[in-house]
C-alpha cells in the first residue's frame, strides 16, 4: 500500500530536488507531476492536507461549457481534458453529473440559443470520451420540453417555464478523498508528502535557492530540508510565501470569498440543476446532492486581505433570498443551513468578485529573484493537474530527474469506511481507522474523521464513533476529551455565517 507518513527525522535526512510549499490541491498535483518527471520532490503542508479552500470545493469537475460564451476555446479543451482524465483516473470517487438548466424567455438563454451552444460544444469536443469506458462516457447535450423539466426538476418555476438545457459534467463527492488519492499515487512514483510542517524561511546561495527551513508545527523543532527547486504553492498564502522569500507579487493573489452552503433539504434532482433568479442581474447558482443533502453554490463577496472568518449574516441572507427567487417553492431559510463551506479564491481585481481567469505560474528568478524559486496560483480544481504539467515542464533542465521518469499505476484504492452501517464491530473500527493512521498521518479527529472519512455533512456519526477513535490514537482520556471537544467546535464552527 502506498503509505502518507510522518517522520521528519527520515525524510530530513534526504536531499531533494524540488520542494513544494502548500498540500490542496496545486501542491498536491504538482507533486504527482514532478514524480512522473523523474524530480525527487517533497511536499510541506503546515495544517493538514487540503484543510482550507480545497475542502470547500463544490465538488464539481467543470467542463467549461461557459467558455463558448467568452469564445476562449484553448480553455474549454483543457478543461474537458482534465474532466476526461479525472474520470478515467478516479473511477471510483468521480463521476458524471447531469445538469439542468430550466429555459424561460430570455434573449441569451432561450431553448434555440442554448441548443446552438450544445450542439457546438458536443462537436468541438467530440473526442471527449476516448478512453472512457461506457458508464463514464460524457452524452450529448440536449434541449428537453417543459413537461420533462419539470418531472427532472419539480420545484422548478412554472411561470413561463419553456423547457431545459440538459448537458453533464462530473462531479466528486468526496474531494478530500480524491486529494489524498493524488498523494498516495504520487507516493508509488517516489513522492513525499508531509502535513503540520511549515516552510518559514528559504535559504539561499549566491542568489541560487537551496532549500528551506522547516518548522514542524506539532513540536516547533526546525528542520533544513535542501533542494535547489522550490515552489510555492500556497494557495490564499502563495502572496505572503512570495513576500517572505523573495518579493509581493500582487498578481499571484488578490483574495475573493466564494462559499458555499449545505441545507438540511432533499436534493432537487438527482442531478444538479443550474438555477437563476428571473428579476436583475442575478448570478447562476448550481445545486445538486452532497451526501444527501442540498448543496448550493456559489455566493462571492469582495475582500481584501486573507483576514476574513467567513461570509456574513447578510451575505448568506442575500444568497438565499436569490435561491429562494430562482426556486419559489424551496424557502430556504438561515435555520436549514447544515454547513457553509468557505473559502478565498484570486480575483481579477483587488476588491472584485470576478475570479481570475488563468492560472499564474511565476519564476521569481526571472524578475530578479532567486533563482529556482516558482509560485503557482489557479482557481479551478478542474484544471489544476495541467497547471502543474506547465509548473513542472518550465523547470526543464534545472536539474536532472531520475531515469525512471513515468508515472506509475494508480494504487489500488483506500476504502476507509467507519460509518457504524458499514463497520458495526467496536473492534473492527478501531482496527481500520489504525491503518488509516498508519498510513495517512492525521493527527486529529478532524483530520481523520472528516477529511479522511467526509463525515462533515453527519456530525452526529462523526461524534458517536470519536471514542473509538480515540482508542486507535491510543491517547489519554484527558487527549480523548480534548480532540472530541475540538471535533464538536469544528462540525458547529461555520453552520452559522459570520455577524456582519
Amino acid at each position: 500500500m502506498a503509505s502518507i507518513t510522518r517522520n521528519l527525522d527520515q525524510v530530513c535526512r534526504e536531499a531533494y530536488d524540488l520542494i513544494i510549499i502548500g498540500g490542496g490541491i496545486y501542491g498536491s498535483m504538482s507533486l504527482l507531476e514532478a514524480s512522473r518527471a523523474g524530480l525527487k520532490a517533497i511536499l510541506l503542508e503546515k495544517n493538514d492536507f487540503g484543510w482550507q479552500t480545497s475542502f470547500n470545493s463544490l465538488r464539481i469537475i467543470h467542463g467549461g461549457l461557459r467558455y463558448l460564451q467568452t469564445m476562449h476555446f484553448s480553455r474549454l479543451y483543457e478543461s474537458v481534458t482534465e474532466r476526461s482524465w479525472f474520470l478515467r483516473s478516479f473511477p471510483d470517487l468521480v463521476r458524471p453529473l447531469p445538469c439542468l438548466m430550466p429555459l424561460y424567455r430570455n434573449l441569451t438563454k432561450n431553448r434555440l440559443t442554448l441548443r446552438a451552444a450544445l450542439r457546438l460544444n458536443d462537436w468541438l469536443t467530440r473526442n471527449r470520451n476516448e478512453g472512457l469506458p461506457p458508464e463514464f462516457q460524457i452524452p450529448d447535450g440536449q434541449i428537453i420540453g417543459a413537461a420533462e423539466t419539470s418531472r427532472l426538476f419539480p420545484l422548478a418555476r412554472s411561470n413561463g417555464l419553456r423547457g431545459g438545457a440538459l448537458w453533464y459534467d462530473a462531479v466528486m463527492p468526496d474531494s478530500n478523498r480524491l486529494l489524498m488519492e493524488v498523494l498516495r499515487w504520487s507516493a508509488c512514483a517516489g513522492g513525499t508528502s508531509v502535513n503540520y510542517v511549515e516552510a518559514t524561511e528559504l535559504l539561499r546561495s549566491d542568489g541560487m535557492v537551496r532549500g528551506v527551513i522547516a518548522k514542524d508545527v506539532l513540536t516547533g523543532s526546525d528542520h533544513e530540508i535542501e533542494a535547489p527547486l522550490v515552489v510555492n504553492a500556497a494557495g490564499p498564502e502563495c502572496r505572503a510565501v512570495a513576500q517572505r522569500f523573495s518579493e509581493d507579487e500582487p498578481t499571484l493573489f488578490r483574495p475573493s470569498l466564494a462559499w458555499n452552503v449545505l441545507l438540511d433539504r432533499a436534493p432537487l434532482s438527482d442531478g444538479a440543476v443550474a438555477v437563476q433568479a428571473p428579476t436583475g442581474n442575478s448570478q447562476m447558482y448550481f445545486a445538486h446532492s452532497l451526501g444527501g443533502r442540498l448543496f448550493v453554490g456559489t455566493g462571492h463577496s469582495p475582500v481584501h486581505d486573507n483576514t476574513v472568518s467567513g461570509p456574513t449574516e447578510d451575505g448568506v441572507s442575500a444568497m438565499l433570498a436569490d435561491i429562494n427567487r430562482a426556486i419559489p417553492g424551496l424557502d430556504a431559510q438561515q435555520a436549514d443551513i447544515k454547513r457553509i463551506f468557505w473559502g478565498l479564491l484570486p480575483a481579477r481585481r483587488p476588491g472584485s468578485v470576478e475570479l481570475a481567469s488563468d492560472t499564474v505560474i511565476l519564476d521569481h528568478g526571472q524578475k530578479g529573484g532567486p533563482k529556482g524559486l516558482f509560485s503557482v496560483s489557479g482557481v479551478k480544481f478542474t484544471t489544476a493537474r495541467s497547471a502543474a504539467r506547465r509548473l513542472v515542464s518550465s523547470m526543464t533542465g534545472m536539474v536532472t530527474g531520475s531515469d525512471n521518469a513515468g508515472l506509475p499505476d494508480r494504487p489500488t484504492p483506500a476504502k476507509y469506511d467507519l460509518h457504524p452501517d458499514k463497520c458495526g464491530e467496536r473492534a473492527e473500527r478501531i482496527r481500520r481507522a489504525r491503518e488509516i493512521i498508519d498510513n495517512e498521518a492525521p493527527n486529529s479527529l478532524v483530520d481523520l474523521l472528516i477529511r479522511r472519512c467526509n463525515l462533515v455533512g453527519d456530525p452526529d456519526t462523526a461524534l458517536s464513533i470519536a471514542p473509538d477513535c480515540c482508542s486507535a490514537f491510543d491517547w489519554s482520556a484527558d487527549e480523548s476529551i480534548s480532540q472530541i471537544a475540538d471535533l464538536a467546535e469544528f462540525l458547529k464552527a461555520e453552520w452559522r455565517p459570520m455577524p456582519n
